[in-house]
């Protein structure tokens, strides 16, 4: 009964250890047809879709949720991503708001992932209710950071009047660099 038992075992491992050899050896010849696949596809989806996305945002009030499918045909759209509570951010608009007059005729959207507290303090601390232009809110469905592959914010993203990609400013030199001139150009395409 040991010598069956033994054999048994003995079987079952040498068994085992070619079904993982074999299982090993054919994955490591599938793998660079699997590569080939993902380096062939390296785009993101505000890459390979260049109209400006349709997505929804919390609004301000907690309570009222806006949809960017609303948004006016013939006027340049610019998307401001930020964090409610970024120094980053509050430079960048900082930097920015004492020419926003020049971009009264671009809708501004503001969406962040942050909660609804931080957003409406955001706004207060802005005087953002003095800009007409403006929809802040938050992106309830994280949608926005995996749509533009951003790594950090702001995330700044231009779309002409035919809501067409234009431009994208992310890293923290363009940040730093972005001028209200420069997004009125992108807005005009200049």
């Amino acid at each position: 009964m040991k010598k069956i038992l033994l054999f048994t075992m003995l079987t079952g491992f040498i068994a085992g250890t070619m079904a993982y050899a074999q299982k090993k050896h054919s994955s490591k010849d599938a793998q660079p047809a699997k590569e080939m696949t993902s380096s062939t596809d390296t785009l993101l989806p505000y890459q390979k879709n260049p109209k400006f996305p349709v997505f929804r945002l919390l609004l301000k009030d907690s309570s009222t949720v806006f949809n960017t499918s609303t948004l006016a045909d013939g006027k340049p759209i610019m998307l401001f991503y930020f964090g409610a509570e970024c120094d980053h951010c509050f430079r960048a608009i900082e930097k920015l708001l004492p020419g926003m007059d020049s971009l009264s005729h671009v809708q501004i959207v503001m969406a962040t992932f942050s909660n609804p507290t931080p957003i409406r303090a955001f706004y207060d601390r802005f005087h953002l209710s003095n800009y007409k232009n403006i929809t802040i809110g938050k992106d309830n469905d994280f949608f926005l950071g995996p749509f533009y592959g951003a790594k950090s914010v702001p995330c700044v993203v231009m779309y002409d009047k035919h809501k067409k990609l234009v431009k994208k400013w992310e890293s923290a030199d363009e940040i730093h660099g972005l001028t209200v001139t420069e997004l009125y150009e992108a807005a005009n395409g200049k």
